[in-house]
């Protein structure tokens, strides 16, 4: 945890100075975010439950949430800062400041003409991680809304606190980025800006020299947006289709692997880890599946009337247990599980013997039946040794089977165990009711989740088209990334890799679908601006001019700060290169933390290269050109 934050602080502050080149512009957003964790976090510490008191009430805070809130709120809280420092420096840079007062109605100005998009952004990603509240697994049912919680106090923070900040410092917060000019030219280039951010005639400078900011569109990078623009603006029928069959390719195998998950806790640490030695060293010596045997509790409304009869019942009842992939069952007249159902065994064997010696034990009386007075004759228990891993999927529909068993045998009329309760309890049991709990959550998360971003889409943008294009294409993103994601660490793994883990596909598309929805709110949000004021075509290609750096940024950003997940795997990896008792040679790696990480900055940067630069605007294009269908009604022909 303590190393991913650091290296989520490093690399946001790295990315900014790249960025931004001011140090004051870095430390807005840096002082910013380092309140709403503040704030944050300690909203959380009183909103949480005690730990050592169980009836407490309260949310559930476990060891990986803090990773989660640390990286969302530096990446997500960047993000709203460089929306609204890049807006205010576009319109600084057309104005001329002569004095705080310009300054101010600049950043005011900015704050009005971003902050809808901001909020829209922020509340994709808050009431999709809120609807995790309707998960049953705890991990799921806390995690998202302490993140939404979070979330939300970083939107407010970035909304009042940085605009007041940066009004604060001035001009002094693009320092050393500042330039003096003539006014003849600031007023021309006033000429092309958008009605939303003209000043009032009298706020106007006066004719003379006056302070602005250096403009970053004739830039190397700048220029790289307009031709992209202007690429996708003439052939986006070709873009919107090369590009979209190459994200449905990786697609396809993604939704194959949905399902390929792992459960196996030991998978999670380090090869090296104490607990990976140990359990390959008993592997070494003894059956795994021994030590993880599933033990099935039968309780009688009344009790046997005698020995013979309890130990008639009993056998079988074990027979009854040997369904589809049981290897063995212990019980009371079988106690080691040597004598499967038709196992040839003569009168006089010595194995016949032993058997007729094990059923007279006093320790196996002990072992199988409850030596409670009210419960004699009673209960009784069986270990049922399953044949595949406890972990694995094989091992959950075993156990379905044996629960199918016992149901059947309970309801049958004729059975000695008519009525009688049966409990399952083991690994294997634990594993396939987390398996079937997570996979219900999963299932109905992902359509609230859905429904809900869908939902804010709606409303913000009031444009259903639009808005079910925007939710496609991130489900179209989700998928590609999880089928490279699994690609990926398969090939590092080799024939032991088993799946992803567990968790990975749901967080995932939590945090993809509503974090991913940020810049297509941003850009779509930008397009009905230009929109107003000029002919479509310009205006998507103004658009992503205009916010094609400032996104990217944010992209990277986001990215950087979900990559900082996987830096204690990839210092691990270092540290075999380093010289013997290298620090980080040593450090916990946990193998879902890390593949989480990659997916989700992956996946955020997929959404920033392909799907917000070429697949919203050429479809937009194309449904403005061959549909009646107006993204806004008005809109200059």
């Amino acid at each position: 945890v303590r190393v991913t934050e650091i290296v989520t602080v490093v690399l946001v502050l790295a990315i900014l100075t790249a960025v931004y080149r001011a140090p004051f512009l870095v430390a807005i957003p840096l002082c910013s975010i380092g309140l709403s964790l503040l704030v944050a976090t300690s909203l959380i510490a009183h909103l949480a439950r005690d730990p050592s008191d169980p009836t407490s009430h309260g949310l559930g805070v476990f060891t990986t949430t803090r990773i989660f809130i640390v990286v969302l709120l530096f990446g997500a809280g960047t993000d709203f800062c460089l929306f609204l420092l890049a807006r205010s420096r576009e319109l600084l840079y057309r104005r001329s400041i002569r004095s705080r007062t310009h300054m101010y109605r600049v950043i005011s100005s900015g704050w009005r003409s971003v902050h809808d998009a901001i909020v829209a952004s922020a509340l994709t990603t808050i009431i999709g991680l809120a609807l995790m509240w309707f998960a049953r697994f705890e991990k799921f049912h806390f995690s998202g809304p302490i993140i939404a919680i979070s979330l939300a106090v970083t939107l407010v923070v970035c909304l009042s606190f940085t605009p007041a900040l940066l009004s604060g410092l001035g001009m002094v917060a693009f320092w050393p980025r500042l330039k003096r000019r003539p006014e003849a030219a600031a007023s021309t280039r006033d000429l092309t800006a958008e009605p939303s951010a003209i000043l009032p005639s009298s706020d106007r400078s006066t004719p003379g020299m006056a302070v602005t900011v250096q403009s970053d569109s004739d830039s190397l990078g700048g220029k790289l947006w307009a031709m992209i623009a202007r690429l996708v603006a003439a052939r986006p029928a070709a873009a919107l289709s090369i590009t979209g069959l190459g994200i449905m390719v990786p697609a396809v195998f993604g939704m194959m692997c949905l399902h390929r998950v792992t459960y196996d806790f030991t998978e999670e640490l380090s090869a090296n880890s104490p607990s990976r030695r140990g359990a390959r060293l008993i592997g070494l010596f003894f059956p795994t599946r021994d030590s993880s045997p599933v033990t099935v509790i039968v309780t009688r409304p009344q009790p046997f009337a005698d020995d013979p009869a309890l130990q008639q019942a009993c056998e079988q009842l074990t027979t009854t247990l040997y369904v589809e992939g049981v290897d063995s069952v212990r019980s009371l007249v079988d106690p080691l599980g040597d004598f499967p159902p038709g196992k040839p065994m003569s009168l006089f064997a010595e194995d016949a013997w032993r058997r007729r010696a094990l059923r007279a034990s006093r320790i196996a009386r002990e072992q199988f039946l409850s030596s409670v007075q009210t419960l004699e004759r009673r209960v009784a228990r069986f270990d049922v040794i399953l044949k595949d891993s406890p972990f694995s999927i094989e091992a959950a529909q075993t156990i379905g089977r044996v629960r199918e068993a016992l149901r059947a045998e309970t309801q049958r009329g004729d059975s000695p165990w008519y009525g009688a309760e049966f409990s399952l309890t083991g690994t294997a049991v634990g594993i396939a009711d987390l398996r079937q709990v997570t996979q219900s959550d999963q299932q109905r998360i992902q359509i609230l989740v859905t429904l809900g971003v869908w939902g804010v889409l709606l409303v913000m943008l009031r444009r259903a088209m639009v808005s079910t294009y925007l939710i496609a294409t991130v489900l179209l993103s989700y998928f590609a990334t999880l089928g490279i994601t699994y690609a990926l660490f398969a090939w590092w793994y080799g024939a032991q890799y088993s799946g992803l883990d567990w968790k990975v596909p749901l967080f995932l598309f939590v945090i993809l679908v509503a974090v991913g929805q940020d810049y297509n709110v941003y850009l779509i949000s930008r397009v009905i601006e230009e929109s107003r004021a000029r002919p479509f075509r310009d205006a998507i290609i103004e658009s992503l001019q205009r916010t094609g750096g400032i996104i990217t940024s944010c992209g990277i950003v986001m990215a950087g700060t979900f990559a900082a997940m996987t830096s204690p795997a990839l210092m691990a990896v270092g540290a075999q290169y380093m010289p013997a008792g290298w620090p980080a040679a040593d450090a916990p790696v946990l193998r879902g933390i890390t593949e989480l990480g990659f997916a989700l900055s992956f996946g955020v940067l997929l959404d920033t290269f392909l799907v917000r630069t070429i697949l919203v605007p050429a479809f937009l294009l194309l449904l403005n050109r061959y549909t009646s269908y107006r993204i806004v009604p008005r809109a200059v022909p």
